[in-house]
């Protein structure tokens, strides 16, 4: 059951499967419920930690964008890095692909200011 149950907290934490889903289909499995409470204290524990880790691992991929930004790397070759650090497929490529962004669009200076003419 333990397999089960960490998949179904890699679904939770990803924000696939709410965790009353995730009991739903512990009890629709296991029928004892003694069983069916340790599975649901292992999704609940698996879910937590599979938070944490893509946490991490979003973390990384901001401080590395952030070095690389500051040295004017192209987009290209940060993305390339980011897919790099998410090589464990915790992230979708998206998720990577809009922080890469995020970070960039904040690094990037503030536009020039326009004078204004009277008249």
């Amino acid at each position: 059951m333990t397999g089960f149950a960490n998949e179904l907290g890699y679904a939770v934490a990803r924000g696939w499967l709410t965790l009353t889903l995730a009991d739903a289909a512990i009890l629709a499995r296991v029928k004892d419920d003694a069983a069916a409470t340790m599975a649901a204290r292992e999704t609940r524990r698996s879910a937590t930690v599979w938070s944490h880790i893509r946490e991490q691992i979003k973390t990384r991929i901001r401080d590395v964008t952030w070095a690389n930004a500051r040295r004017h790397v192209p987009k290209n070759v940060i993305l390339a890095e980011a897919h790099e650090i998410n090589r464990g497929q915790t992230l979708s490529e998206r998720e990577v692909n809009d922080i890469v962004l995020e970070v960039i669009w904040e690094h990037l200076p503030d536009p020039p200011r326009r004078r204004r003419h009277a008249g």
